[in-house]
């Protein structure tokens, strides 16, 4: 994965697809991947973990919104543990500590889990209900692909090309 490039993940069609480092900061995505995750972001860098607890917006498009956040931080405290001397990952860390009562408390109690695949339950504000199976390939610097993916035929997978359209 080191050197993958926006070029690919554009390849994935019909597949939202986002490129993240250790951090959880976007070094790439599809047209599709951002319109899921981050379809009212302007800024070019973002980082999902403060888009998922410091933006309300983010807030809303997760159904299981605790679920979510609780998945996340314990994501985040298992990398933080493999890389205890990453002083960005500390700093992101302590901002969302202090910027957030709700990563601060679920941080306190210490989850620590790796989430390579699984399920997200998503509202999205133009398609609607989303749910859809992610997976994550690890690379070695830390560097993790997500894919999501929609059940062939479902109501996700109509609104998913319905969102790519709009993309």
């Amino acid at each position: 994965m080191p050197g993958l490039r926006r070029e690919e993940l554009a390849q994935l069609a019909g597949v939202p697809a986002v490129l993240l480092d250790r951090r959880t900061s976007v070094l790439a995505w599809n047209p599709l991947g951002r319109a899921l995750l981050a379809f009212h972001e302007p800024a070019p860098a973002v980082n999902l973990a403060r888009l998922l607890f410091l933006d309300p917006r983010s807030r809303d498009l997760y159904r299981d919104w605790h679920t979510e956040a609780c998945r996340a931080v314990a994501s985040l405290r298992l990398v933080a543990g493999r890389n205890s001397g990453d002083r960005a990952l500390a700093e992101l860390i302590g901002d969302l500590c202090i910027r957030s009562a709700d990563f601060a408390g679920i941080w306190a109690h210490h989850p620590i889990a790796e989430c390579v695949t699984g399920r997200k339950f998503l509202h999205h504000p133009l398609v609607g209900d989303l749910d859809l199976d992610f997976e994550v390939l690890q690379s070695a610097d830390g560097q993790r692909l997500i894919t999501y993916m929609a059940a062939p035929e479902s109501s996700t997978a109509a609104a998913l090309r319905r969102l790519a359209a709009a993309a």
